[in-house]
């Protein structure tokens, strides 16, 4: 005698979710690699791990170089295996590495990580994607942009203009020679293309 099955109960309707705040990609991956070394932080009152079974008993100090998101990842991952003894050091006076999103004018820009190459075996993009992070469209308009030298300084459009002109001129002319000459040169980029 077979029973009949039981009607399906709809899924229950969820709540609409607030708005996310309109956080640019850098801030949303630095978020990420926090959240991913805390998830492997011990809680409070939490027994501490022990060493696994057969596993080596020598103990080692470990350093990590650059607070950004690879070195996050990296103290995440010893975590994630015991390894508690570690200390992440930074030369910069902010954490984040690339990942530098700042304020300029009444405008956030993002001056490092802005763009995630390749989607596929990419985790970033693994992780970015789901969370709606990432646009499939560029929207760089050159007569939107604005222009800033290093120093701050608002760049005059026609400074901008001869700059990108010269800079396509010499890359027209030297295209085909530019990797054996950078090959052998010592001093910077910038050095040798003000040479140019």
């Amino acid at each position: 005698m077979s029973r009949a099955p039981a009607p399906r109960t709809p899924l229950p309707q969820l709540p609409q979710l607030p708005q996310l705040p309109q956080l640019h990609l850098g801030r949303w991956l630095l978020l990420l690699a926090l959240l991913a070394l805390a998830a492997a932080l011990p809680l409070e009152g939490q027994p501490p791990r022990r060493r696994p079974q057969g596993a080596p008993s020598n103990h080692s100090r470990i350093l990590i170089i650059g607070a950004g998101a690879a070195g996050y990842a990296a103290a995440a991952r010893l975590m994630e295996n015991n390894v508690f003894d570690l200390t992440v050091l930074e030369a910069e006076p902010r954490i984040g590495g690339r990942v530098n999103t700042v304020r300029f004018a009444e405008n956030i820009v993002d001056l490092g990580a802005e763009w995630v190459h390749g989607e596929v075996g990419n985790v970033v993009y693994e992780m970015a994607g789901p969370l709606e992070l990432l646009e499939h469209q560029g929207r760089i308009s050159k007569s939107a942009a604005q222009y800033v030298w290093s120093g701050g300084a608002l760049a005059d459009q026609d400074d901008v203009d001869m700059l990108f002109n010269l800079t396509e001129e010499i890359r027209d002319t030297h295209t085909d020679s530019w990797g054996s000459q950078l090959a052998n040169y010592t001093g910077s980029y910038g050095e040798w293309f003000l040479e140019q």
